[in-house]
């Protein structure tokens, strides 16, 4: 039979390697979830913006509308309620911005784009209205931040994308629910001519 002081640091032994051995898993454990949580906040800040640029240039895309309206209703006559259906589009579409709300931005986007090709059209029956410097800048205007707004729209959703993989993989996919993080929409708006960017699969 061994000593008893042979015994006790036998037993003191192994109670220090349990509790090693337990810090050691909890560590893993904390470090996890720390570095879960740092990467899922930073992809969201980096789709943030994102967001802001394509919101940036949807605000000079559609800055004018208001004041070209009511530069060019006087000259339309009856063809001006396709001027109050632009102006219609526009408030549906920023209300949706203001309340951040992708799933009512994508359409309030496309029925303000679709609303626009008509005012186009329209206006090749005013000739001489469509002719105004008013109108040619604000044509020069949407001609210009299609492409940015297209890529933009690329770009965040490549990684809203990144981001709903994120939450959706292990571990983070644990807790996430418990940070209050929730997977997000898709930018898919129709802008201008380009047609809308497929919806990614996560």
């Amino acid at each position: 039979m061994e000593p008893f002081e042979t015994f006790i640091w036998k037993r003191i032994l192994v109670q220090l390697g349990g509790v090693i051995a337990i810090s050691a898993i909890l560590g893993g454990f904390v470090l996890s979830y720390n570095a879960s949580y740092n990467n899922v906040v930073n992809l969201g800040q980096l789709a943030d913006e994102r967001w802001v640029g394509i919101t940036r240039d949807m605000q000079e895309r559609y800055g004018g509308i208001p004041g070209l309206a009511d530069d060019l209703r006087p000259s339309m006559g009856s063809d001006a309620s396709s001027l109050d259906e632009v102006t219609r589009n526009l408030s549906s579409l920023r209300a949706a911005l203001e309340a951040g709300d992708i799933g009512a931005i994508n359409p309030a986007t496309t029925n303000l784009e679709a609303s626009l090709a008509l005012l186009s059209r329209v206006l090749q029956e005013h000739p001489e209205v469509a002719a105004s410097r008013e109108v040619q800048d604000f044509m020069a205007t949407l001609e210009g931040t299609e492409g940015r707004i297209s890529a933009d729209r690329s770009r965040y959703n490549e990684e809203i994308q990144t981001y709903n993989r994120a939450i959706s993989s292990f571990p983070a996919s644990l807790w996430t629910n418990n940070w209050g993080f929730s997977r997000r929409e898709y930018f898919t708006a129709r802008i201008g001519s380009t047609e809308p960017t497929p919806v990614p699969v996560d």
